[in-house]
């Protein structure tokens, strides 16, 4: 049997077959109220590429049981849909949607032949396009720069959580805001990063994009990973070398003022060397 890649996937009343790679899974749950509305993972092919699959909370207790992260898996008797969901993980033009029907089985041999991850990290290039983030999450990777005191919140109906930010400077060299909800701080060691020198590179994988008053904010949600010093190639250009790395991770965590007076020396010292 011919094995499609996600390329050529498309809507049809044809039954489909296609072998995944699960690059991550996630439960799917409402905010504030964590009520279960599905399962989702990435699934990536053959040549690289990233789809995101969806399971509706009434198919999640006939998959989730047999699916793992990082297995590999033929799949067979899907839907392939425009996404009429938020939180897409992958910016293709359609997803996959699991129903009754659906098979799916482990394939044990040629899985080195799949990509392990799924990242695209163009978020900061595509900053502006506002309608790309309407429903597709980002991925970021870059430095932590600087952090914030964990800030306690109470909402309506006696809930309450807790979330820290931080700006991290990302593959491109821009400055992003991203607010780690709980639990999400408590899954990295962010004091032994920033003590760091070179600092890790960090990775921020499906984090909801949030506009509001001119300010980008990046979000932790159900969908959220977060790998640090992962063994892919962006992770050797963060930033693009060792220089600018130590640079950055120099300045990071000081004051406004010590920057200051450290760029004065600076310039002081290149004015003498000059």
């Amino acid at each position: 049997m011919n094995q499609l890649s996600i390329a050529s996937l498309f809507p049809t009343e044809d039954i489909q077959t296609i072998r995944l790679r699960v690059a991550r899974i996630w439960r799917c749950v409402l905010p504030i109220s964590r009520e279960p509305v599905g399962l989702a993972f990435v699934g990536v092919d053959y040549r690289g590429q990233g789809i995101h699959v969806h399971i509706n909370e009434a198919e999640v207790d006939l998959f989730r049981p047999i699916i793992t992260e990082e297995y590999l898996y033929q799949i067979t008797a899907f839907r392939i849909a425009v996404p009429e969901i938020e939180n897409i993980a992958t910016q293709t033009t359609y997803i996959m949607v699991f129903n009754a029907e659906t098979i799916i089985q482990q394939v044990p041999d040629c899985i080195e032949l799949y990509n392990r991850y799924y990242f695209n990290f163009n978020f900061d290039t595509r900053l502006e396009d506002q309608w790309i983030w309407e429903r597709n999450l980002a991925d970021v990777i870059g430095i932590i720069k600087s952090i914030s005191m964990i800030s306690h919140l109470k909402f309506p109906r006696g809930i309450q959580t807790s979330k820290q930010d931080l700006h991290l400077i990302s593959l491109n060299g821009k400055e992003l805001k991203i607010t780690l909800w709980e639990p999400f701080y408590y899954e990295i060691d962010i004091p032994k990063i920033m003590n760091t020198t070179p600092r890790s590179a960090v990775i921020f994988s499906g984090m909801k994009v949030i506009y509001f008053e001119g300010a980008t904010t990046l979000s932790t949600c159900a969908a959220t990973r977060i790998y640090v010093d992962l063994d892919i190639h962006e992770t050797t250009r963060v930033p693009t070398n060792e220089s600018e790395r130590r640079k950055l991770t120099t300045t990071g965590g000081k004051n406004n003022k010590e920057e200051r007076a450290q760029k004065i020396e600076n310039a002081q010292e290149e004015e003498l060397m000059n």
